[in-house]
């Protein structure tokens, strides 16, 4: 609920306002409390199933969550669906693991209506009836104030968006001290958004829409390939040397595409026949679309080497190329350095780059 409402004037208060002559002030009749029209009291559930098990080399986890939130406006709701599941094996006494996780969400709300729904609630006449004796809405357009119950019940639309995560890796240890291990993920995300406004939203009854449809949809993607080698090794238990050398494939891809149409023959089509409309037809509709990619690709190599914990070096290597470097600068060296040591608390660190 809404913890403060703003102080604003009932239908008693009003009339004593149009009783006293105040310019303006008119008592259409009726006694309407808008914001008693326009919210409701929400009503929110959550479920959730975890299941979790496995035996002495595989180990698993799942779970599915499903939310459903209510709004205090009337038609807003939000549902969110979470699954998840993760899997883990080891073989050849552990020198061979493989992972799997899939995870994301499928989120689904209403936007049949708009910020002018509150708005005209706080203001709109409260002695104005919600509809006159031919049931048709009440408007004030003189003033651009909107009835509040016909912009929240003469739109409709949905926003449905999806995202999905997807990751593997395998991991081999063929002798002790060095990893060696490949990955692949790649997370998409799709959305859908649909809106209408019918015959008898303002959109028809004051700009002659007759009848206003938009839809959009979009999808971004991002894969990645990584394949890596680490060695590990202590010599004389005063030599630690960390070495790794890797090759990393990234690709990202984005599409879009919107449209809007209006003057439709019916409200039935709603925003699922938008070549109906005869504003695109008489070239008055705007379309649009749009698909970008890049990729970076990178070979990289880091070595860390420390002497009974006092003396440290560091050294690493990037041999990158991206598609959004110049076209006579394709790749790039990255390298770095850096020197630290600890004497009898005593520190010091030198970083080189280039």
């Amino acid at each position: 609920k809404i913890n403060k409402k703003l102080p604003m004037m009932n239908a008693t208060q009003y009339l004593d306002k149009v009783q006293q002559g105040i310019p303006g002030a008119m008592d259409n009749g009726a006694r309407v409390d808008w914001m008693d029209e326009i919210l409701q009291t929400p009503f929110n559930q959550t479920y959730s199933i975890n299941l979790k098990g496995g035996s002495a080399n595989t180990s698993y986890i799942a779970s599915f969550d499903y939310t459903s939130n209510e709004g205090i406006v009337k038609r807003s709701k939000v549902d969110m669906i979470y699954p998840r599941i993760n899997v883990v094996h080891r073989m050849f006494d552990n020198k061979l693991k493989i992972e799997a996780n899939l995870n994301g969400y499928q989120r689904k709300y209403d936007i049949g209506y708009s910020n002018d729904v509150y708005q005209s609630a706080l203001i709109f006449n409260p002695t104005s009836p919600v509809k006159d004796e031919n049931g048709n809405w009440t408007e004030i357009a003189r003033d651009m104030i909107f009835n509040p119950v016909a912009l929240l019940n003469e739109t409709k639309g949905e926003n449905k968006s999806t995202n999905l995560r997807a990751y593997s890796a395998i991991t081999l240890i063929p002798v002790e001290g060095l990893d060696i291990k490949f990955l692949i993920s790649n997370e998409t995300y799709n959305n859908f958004s649909g809106y209408y406004e019918t015959k008898k939203h303002k959109s028809t009854t004051i700009s002659k829409k007759n009848g206003y449809a938009s839809r959009s949809t979009a999808r971004n993607e991002n894969t990645m390939m990584e394949l890596t080698a680490q060695y590990n090794k202590q010599f004389n238990n005063s030599h630690n040397l960390n070495a790794l050398a890797g090759y990393s494939w990234n690709k990202w891809n984005y599409q879009s595409a919107s449209m809007d149409n209006y003057d439709f023959p019916s409200d039935d089509y709603s925003y699922n026949n938008m070549g109906l409309g005869n504003a695109l037809k008489e070239g008055k509709a705007n379309q649009s679309s749009y698909q970008g990619e890049n990729k970076l690709i990178g070979f990289f190599a880091r070595v860390n080497y420390n002497y009974k914990g006092k003396y440290f070096i560091s050294a690493s290597m990037r041999h990158e190329g991206s598609s959004k470097f110049g076209k006579d600068h394709k790749w790039g060296n990255f390298p770095a350095m850096s020197l630290a040591w600890n004497i009898k608390g005593e520190q010091f660190l030198n970083n080189i780059q280039a």
